[in-house]
């Protein structure tokens, strides 16, 4: 009799079953975005900035893959040191540290740069 019950126990859902779980989520390759959203296409580079051309919307920065040129459309975000968003690229100066967040196609496009 207890081994039927124990069986019968073992195999009856439990209270806790019936409460869903959120999927765990993919382990980003590099620090998520603070303003922007993560797609299958973001890719991120830690970069040194070596040149900004404000009227071409375009910045060199040195990552560990070389100097790689950035498109950086208007509706890029500039996320400062206080975490907060706002700015354009004429807060980006040379040799100042920053956080890409850009997608691939036509060249590097930025989405989101935070700066270091």
């Amino acid at each position: 009799m207890i081994t039927l019950m124990f069986a019968l126990a073992t195999m009856l859902p439990s209270a806790d079953a019936s409460i869903a779980t959120p999927a765990a989520a993919p382990r980003l390759p590099f620090i998520a975005p603070k303003a922007t959203a993560v797609t299958d296409q973001t890719k991120c580079d830690n970069a040194t900035v070596q040149a900004v051309d404000a009227a071409r919307n375009m910045i060199q920065g040195v990552t560990l893959a070389g100097i790689v040129t950035y498109q950086v459309p208007p509706e890029t975000i500039f996320v400062g040191k206080d975490g907060k968003p706002g700015g354009t690229i004429a807060v980006l100066t040379p040799s100042q540290r920053v956080r890409i967040y850009y997608t691939t196609g036509s060249g590097a496009r930025t989405q989101e740069i935070d700066l270091e």
